[in-house]
């Protein structure tokens, strides 16, 4: 009990500081600026957290009755179905958001660029972490890493203030990147040890090409965008949009097509299919 309300009170304070540094330090303007973009992240989380969260109570079942061979295989297959999620909700919010805002609203209602993308990247690692996070709690651990909430609010706030002095919005940003890598790392460690029973070595290689993979994807397309929509209009927009539909998932499946994850997933497709 102790724990979880460490989790609670921690992740209160992660999940509400950004806004009140951008209004002490720079404007309550931006943040009405801001909210244009959060809204879109917002509709984009609940899916993803419905998706995600369903799968919770199938894993804690799996944990409590498989093999550990068998809890690293899903645990394997959970990590990539989160990556290709993760990878492609945050190209098209990086390379659609500015031209779909440009539409709804107009250019007045732009952050910048960098201010945009860093946001968009935290976004990123908050997602990645999902996963990790929902097989942590299938598996009933909350002690390992009861005071890493409050860990993460004091290194966001101390970094956000010392960047945001320094280089404005973006700084808010690097806060949230840092702190969010805090668990990106924490909770693999976490779960492979206590869970699965492994070393985590190769976890992390993984997260570090599929990261590499998106963000060579996003910069791809990023600068397409900024040249193809100089003038949006709602054609163009539509031809952007299926470029970010189809681009990653083409490459994504290039790439991984013969890796042990892929192969298990379409063989979970395929029994899904048959029951």
């Amino acid at each position: 009990i102790k724990a979880a309300i460490f989790h609670n009170i921690g992740g209160v304070c992660v999940h509400q500081r950004d806004n009140i540094i951008i209004s002490t330090f720079i404007s309550t303007a931006i943040v009405g600026l801001i909210s244009n973009y959060t809204m879109l992240v917002s509709v984009v989380n609940v899916f993803i957290n419905s998706l995600f969260g369903a799968f919770t109570s199938s894993i804690g079942n799996l944990i409590a009755q498989e093999t550990n061979e068998k809890k690293r295989q899903v645990f394997d297959l959970y990590i990539f179905i989160g990556f290709w999620i993760s990878s492609f909700v945050a190209i098209c919010l990086i390379v659609l958001s500015k031209p779909f805002i440009m539409l709804w609203l107009g250019k007045d209602f732009l952050i910048d660029n960098v201010s945009m993308i860093l946001y968009y990247i935290s976004i990123y690692f908050q997602i990645i972490c999902l996963p990790v996070h929902n097989y942590k709690i299938a598996a009933g651990v909350f002690v390992d890493d009861q005071f890493l909430s409050l860990l993460q609010a004091v290194v966001n706030l101390v970094v956000s203030i010392i960047f945001v002095k320094i280089i404005g919005l973006p700084g808010v940003y690097i806060g949230t990147i840092v702190q969010r890598m805090i668990v990106v790392i924490v909770w693999p460690v976490i779960v492979n040890k206590k869970v699965l029973t492994r070393n985590c070595a190769s976890y992390f290689l993984k997260l570090i090409f599929n990261i590499f993979i998106c963000g060579l994807t996003a910069i791809g397309l990023f600068i397409f965008s900024n040249y193809y929509m100089t003038e949006p209009n709602i054609l163009r927009f539509l031809v952007l949009t299926v470029l970010c539909i189809l681009t990653p998932n083409i490459i994504y499946f290039v790439i991984y097509f013969r890796t042990q994850s892929f192969k298990s997933l379409l063989q979970y497709v395929k029994t899904g299919r048959r029951k």
